[in-house]
Parts: structure tokens; C-alpha cells; sequence
């Protein structure tokens, strides 16, 4: 009877080390897949917010664009900023393609002047970006933006590592996957890129 007792009495003290052992090794799986779901949904949100920025800026530029050509001034404007003999120009703004890439600082800075009229988030204007787009039609065919790397850069394919930052390869422009851009993270708006 006493032995029956004193084995009630033992068992009220606490759990045995078994059971604490599947009470963690239970915790620890859902735990283990809470933080891979939890990464998932981070990135996917980081990759949204990319190509949201990117969107703004587009449609930003776009429609500048288009009251320059509905006033009359579209060519007029080209001329002015150095970019009325080109086919498809590459617009870094804030340091979105790398120094030497970079041939259009003064289109840039009226660029930014257009898009600040246009773009309701002002921390958009502040990141890099990289605005591709026909300067004879007006036509805006895409945008690259990240608030994640340093910039862009036209010669390289992948993310390297350059004077201390990380740059993200966007090629011509007109050719990396919609799997690459998501890859690495990168906001993309536009139509010269519809393959996968």
C-alpha cells in the first residue's frame, strides 16, 4: 500500500524524460516548419515590394512621357537631355548602373525632376533603378528597380560583388528570365520581358 502511494506521489512531481523528449521533438518540427514557411513568405514579400516599385515607376515615366508628346515637346525634350539619336535608352537613377555604364547624368537628373511630379512615394526616387525606354516613340519598355543591391550593372550576368557593393546583372536589358529577376530579387516592370 505504501509503495502504491509513494509511486502516486512520484508521478505527481513531473514528467518523465521521454515524455519532455517527444513534447521537443514535437515542438521542434513545427518549429522547423514555421521558419521555412516564414522565410518563404519573406521573400516572396520582399520580391513584391520590388516589382511594386518598379510598376510606380513605369507608369510614372510613362505618363511624363506622354504629356511630352501630347504637348509637343517630346523631341524638343530628347535633344535636351542627349538621348534623341538613340534606339533604347538606359536611364540609371540613383546610382542604378554603375558609374562607368552611367552616360546620361543629365538626363537623369530631369528624369527625376519628371518622375518626382508623378510618383507618390518619394523613398521610390530615392533607390536604384533603371529605366529602359524609346526616346523617338516615348515608349517606356521596362523598369528594373531594388531597394536590395547597390545597383545594376549591363555587364554582368548573376549578383557580384563591386567596389564594396552587390550589383545585380540586368545584360541588354531585354533578355533575363522572369525566373532570374525573381531569383535575385529583382522589381521588374514592363514588356521586353515576357519569357520564363
Amino acid at each position: 500500500m505504501k509503495m502504491r502511494i509513494r509511486r502516486i506521489v512520484k508521478k505527481e512531481h513531473g514528467f518523465t524524460i521521454i515524455e519532455l523528449a517527444i513534447v521537443l521533438l514535437i515542438f521542434g518540427i513545427l518549429l522547423s516548419f514555421s521558419v521555412a514557411g516564414g522565410a518563404a513568405w519573406l521573400s516572396r514579400g520582399m520580391l513584391i515590394r520590388q516589382n511594386q516599385g518598379a510598376q510606380s515607376l513605369y507608369y510614372a515615366m510613362q505618363t511624363g512621357l506622354s504629356y511630352y508628346m501630347s504637348s509637343g515637346v517630346l523631341e524638343e525634350k530628347m535633344q535636351e537631355m542627349g538621348l534623341h539619336e538613340e534606339d533604347l535608352a538606359f536611364i540609371s537613377l540613383n546610382g542604378g548602373l554603375l558609374p562607368e555604364e552611367n552616360n546620361h547624368i543629365e538626363a537623369e537628373t530631369q528624369i527625376k525632376e519628371m518622375l518626382s511630379l508623378y510618383v507618390s512615394e518619394e523613398s521610390l526616387l530615392k533607390h536604384p533603378a533603371v529605366i529602359v525606354f524609346e526616346p523617338s516613340t516615348g515608349r517606356v519598355a521596362g523598369v528594373y528597380y531594388t531597394d536590395f543591391y547597390m545597383g545594376f550593372s549591363r555587364k554582368i550576368h548573376g549578383v557580384e560583388k563591386i567596389d564594396g557593393g552587390e550589383y545585380a546583372g540586368i545584360g541588354d536589358g531585354t533578355g533575363e528570365s522572369n525566373s532570374y529577376l525573381k531569383k535575385n530579387r529583382i522589381g521588374y516592370y514592363g514588356d521586353i520581358n515576357e519569357q520564363d
